[in-house]
């Protein structure tokens, strides 16, 4: 119907727009929009239930009530068609959701986050040189590496213990950039630059 093209065309300016603002604005790091797609758009698709319905569906309960209770004659209406109580059952349909993921996550990371040695957080250092190294032990595109031998990853974070050294192996891949000089790259030097500590 109708209401599905202004349903898409609302959620599609609307998912653009909450990106720029939560990333901008609040300045929350969210790289693959997952706030605004399900989050915003979520809970605005919720809601369109109760500003859309047309009162077409849900009447006789779809034929699935019949058989325990009298046919249902009108449908689910919305705003469009005068009726404000479903809007608002919506309204608090989102409002439980959200509420009780939120508490669920919550739970969920801070008791990873108890448990987990050193906490879930990255160091900030190490999420501006690049997680690849330091959570992965390997480079996310080793073809794009500087040349050199080793990358050196201690002072990522972990524990001596844990630290390692990496042997790129990227000096002959093809279209490898870095120095002219082959010299490899550090990430205790970039680090350092970047304000961290080695």
């Amino acid at each position: 119907t109708w209401a599905a093209a202004v349903i898409g065309i609302i959620a599609g300016v609307l998912v653009i727009e909450s990106i720029w603002i939560i990333e901008r604005k609040f300045k929350i790091d969210d790289p693959v929009g997952a706030i605004s797609v399900h989050g915003v758009c979520g809970i605005f698709g919720v809601l369109s239930v109760g500003i859309f319905a047309d009162g077409k569906y849900g009447a006789g309960w779809n034929a699935t009530g019949n058989a325990i209770a009298e046919p249902v004659s009108t449908g689910v209406s919305g705003i469009i068609k005068g009726d404000w109580g479903q809007f608002a059952a919506q309204a608090i349909g989102a409002l439980v959701i959200c509420t009780v993921m939120f508490a669920i996550a919550f739970a969920f990371f801070k008791i990873q986050d108890t448990l987990t040695k050193g906490g879930i957080r990255s160091e900030e250092a190490d999420e501006i040189a690049g997680l690849d190294l330091p959570e992965m032990g390997v480079p996310a595109y080793p073809e794009f590496m500087p040349g050199g031998d080793v990358v050196d990853v201690t002072g990522t974070g972990k524990d001596p213990a844990e630290e390692r050294e990496f042997v790129a192996s990227t000096a002959s891949a093809p279209g490898a950039a870095g120095p002219a000089d082959g010299s490899a790259l550090v990430a205790g030097d970039l680090r350092r630059d970047l304000g961290g500590d080695t």
